[in-house]
């Protein structure tokens, strides 16, 4: 039996084992109440602003400067630091209408991948680029 739904790509976990986010197929990121926050371009990560956040690659999230935000279902991405024990899945909130997909910016140059995990949570790396 497989924990994602028909509509979804991934189920993003914290690093201690809480569900955060939710990945659809139609690359569209939400929180696990249903609010878009984000939107997955190959394996970068935008949020609606079109400000470049991190990557998505082989089921780990990233920051901008590397470091594990978050985890997914099955992870096979590496350098990573251990991965807790995943917590019971709550029940899906209802999905909101999804806003228009903003013109998204410069990724960047790719960082080397860390070991450590962000100060940061999955839900937050989305609200936009902190100076």
């Amino acid at each position: 039996m497989s924990v994602l739904q028909n509509n979804e790509l991934d189920i993003i976990y914290d690093r201690f084992g809480a569900v955060k986010l939710r990945i659809l197929n139609n690359n569209r990121i939400i929180t696990w109440g249903g609010s878009h926050i984000g939107l997955l371009n190959g394996i970068a990560l935008f949020n609606y602003s079109g400000i470049h956040v991190g990557w998505f690659e082989n089921g780990i999230m990233r920051d901008r400067t590397g470091a594990v935000v978050g985890f997914g279902i099955s992870p096979s991405d590496t350098p990573r630091p251990y991965l807790p024990y995943r917590q019971y899945i709550p029940y899906r909130g209802y999905i909101q209408y999804s806003p228009y997909k903003p013109f998204l910016g410069y990724t960047g140059y790719k960082p080397y991948k860390q070991f450590g995990w962000s100060s940061t949570n999955p839900e937050e790396l989305f609200i936009g680029e902190k100076k």
